[in-house]
């Protein structure tokens, strides 16, 4: 290979594809030969290939675990009495354990440091439930958007509660993160009435304490004050 500076990859790909004289095996059969000889342990794990994902990884068994995981409340439809403070990442990181095994181990060879097989190299995170329930959460909405909307749903609920700007949540939004800044209002104005609904029940409750803060929207800096009026307080 040297003569004819060759590199390794020229090699193969000469072997694998070129016809070569008579009485040599068919370029089909020399692909499946290599195939098999990648399949040995030993060899994939001294290039270092996760030979597990490389068993485990089927297009069609991964659909059928993206229609289990649809059942789960993490990965589902949304639930109205839902926080995105309470989602626990490692949580999730377990039930696509449970539920997805050959996405779960698919996903998380991919989100290793290319270094993290590296005896040298400890500090490699080994750990990615976060991103997994993320990029996971995505493609369920993207193949189911009204049963998978419970992660885009409370993401885009927390930033409009947060003061995020419409543009920003538009942005966001386009990219398959959360729900659209119409679709986040109107779940807005569906808490706000079921709140609304709970008020004459509470009020009739003796150990009710009811405060009504009469907030000012306006997003000028002129606008941002407290007011001139009294507070009253009545018992």
């Amino acid at each position: 290979m040297h003569e004819l500076r060759w590199s390794l990859g020229d090699f193969l790909e000469s072997y694998l594809d070129e016809p070569l004289p008579k009485r040599t095996l068919e370029p089909s059969r020399r692909r499946t030969i290599f195939k098999k000889a990648l399949k040995k342990h030993n060899l994939l794990a001294t290039i270092g290939v996760d030979q597990g994902v490389q068993d485990d990884f089927d297009s069609n068994s991964i659909y059928q675990e993206f229609d289990v995981l649809l059942k789960e409340p993490l990965f589902g439809q949304y639930q109205p009495d839902a926080k995105l403070e309470d989602v626990d990442f490692s949580g999730t990181g377990t039930t696509l354990a449970e539920k997805a095994p050959a996405w779960s181990k698919f996903i998380s060879s991919m989100l290793s440091n290319e270094r993290a097989a590296w005896r040298s190299y400890p500090k490699a995170k080994t750990s990615h439930n976060s991103e997994a329930y993320l990029i996971t959460a995505v493609i369920l909405r993207a193949r189911a958007r009204r049963r998978s909307n419970h992660f885009a749903r409370l993401l885009g609920l927390y930033l409009h509660g947060s003061g995020t700007k419409r543009r920003v949540i538009e942005t966001l939004s386009g990219l398959g993160l959360c729900d659209s800044y119409k679709v986040i209002n109107k779940e807005v104005d569906n808490i706000a009435d079921k709140t609304k609904s709970l008020l004459p029940r509470l009020a009739m409750d003796p150990q009710s304490t009811i405060v009504y803060d009469n907030y000012n929207f306006q997003d000028r800096i002129r606008d941002h004050a407290l007011g001139t009026g009294t507070f009253t307080q009545r018992t």
